[in-house]
């Protein structure tokens, strides 16, 4: 189940690949078909990015690393130049994942007096070896015991009828 809830949501992510802005169009990549990893595998993140203008931009990328509930685990800005209609493909800077869950990748691609281009891809790190606390309360069960006792004395009231639909019939409960 967590492994499908994953993947739907690696599609989404995956959903929204080019960005295109002003001069420059950008791509955030994991170098893996699904994103996920074992734990010793190294994780591969470019970016791309390509000056359709003619002139060069200056930029700085701000790489960041964040849990899946959004804690940041680790920030790395990068000032960079592209020269015109050049296409640059940049590497995430190394980063040891501390261990197995889903870790948000983002980038944020700044340029002086233009919207920041921010793209964002969801990975997994042995997904199979996360363990979900157990939450319940420490009276879930008397609470269980309680609740289905004063269910038990109320006598239920309804009614079923059969409706015919040519060589089906069907039943309704009132």
């Amino acid at each position: 189940m967590k492994y499908f809830l994953f993947q739907l949501l690696l599609l989404l992510t995956f959903s929204f690949c080019w960005s295109q802005h002003s001069s420059l169009k950008t791509d955030l990549d994991i170098a893996d078909k699904d994103g996920v990893f074992l734990k010793n595998e190294a994780v591969q993140t470019f970016l791309t990015i390509e000056n359709t203008s003619n002139f060069e931009i200056e930029f700085t990328i701000k790489w960041s690393i964040l849990t899946d509930d959004w804690k940041p685990l680790k920030t790395m800005p990068i000032s960079s130049k592209i020269k015109p209609l050049q296409t640059l493909r940049m590497e995430c800077p190394y980063f040891s994942f501390p261990n197995h869950g889903f870790y948000r990748i983002r980038t944020e691609i700044s340029i002086p007096n233009e919207p920041k281009i921010t793209h964002q891809r969801v990975i997994g790190i042995d997904p199979e070896k996360i363990i979900i606390p157990i939450d319940r309360k420490e009276d879930f069960y008397s609470f269980w015991e309680n609740a289905r006792k004063e269910l038990s004395i109320i006598k239920p009231e309804y009614k079923i009828t059969s409706v015919n639909r040519g060589k089906e019939v069907h039943y309704q409960l009132i």
